[in-house]
């Protein structure tokens, strides 16, 4: 009765979902799938992150911005109403890697997002915080986390 889950990988290759993803208010969900559904390589596919009324109103624009400066193909899809907010489109073009400038002012979340999907990145990336992050600690938890499963992580300046 539900006490154990057998699951089949995908070989580390994720597939695109079929359906939009409707994340509710789960803003933690949002910031991190956003930089996740980058790692699909599927070409003409993509994966359409939705939710509740108020995340079409929680902004998440410096992180999709910050990931198209790499060439992450992503779209606000409801500009009139949520110009820097869910819903997202996110082209299934994987994840380029390369150099990506982010505030860490607003979010440390979009800095660990990207972090944790960097080593799937196609080339190296270099994460450039442009001012100092508000919660330097839970940026630090994730780069400790990351070195704990064999990820190489420089920290210059």
């Amino acid at each position: 009765g539900g006490n154990i889950l057998q699951l089949t990988g995908l070989a580390g290759k994720f597939a695109p979902p079929t359906e939009p993803l409707y994340l509710g208010n789960a803003g933690t969900a949002a910031r991190f799938l956003t930089t996740c559904a980058t790692l699909i390589h599927a070409p003409g596919a993509a994966t359409t992150l939705t939710g509740d009324g108020r995340m079409k109103q929680r902004p998440i624009d410096d992180l999709t911005a910050a990931l198209r400066q790499c060439g992450c193909s992503i779209e606000h899809t409801e500009p009139a109403t949520s110009p820097a907010s869910l819903p997202l489109r996110v082209d299934a073009s994987g994840f380029p890697g390369g150099r990506i400038e982010l505030s860490g002012r607003v979010s440390s979340q979009f800095v660990s997002s990207v972090l944790l999907s960097a080593p799937y990145a196609q080339q190296p990336v270099e994460l450039v915080l442009k001012e100092p992050p508000v919660s330097q600690s839970y940026i630090d938890m994730t780069v400790s986390l990351m070195r704990s499963f064999g990820v190489a992580v420089e920290r210059q300046g």
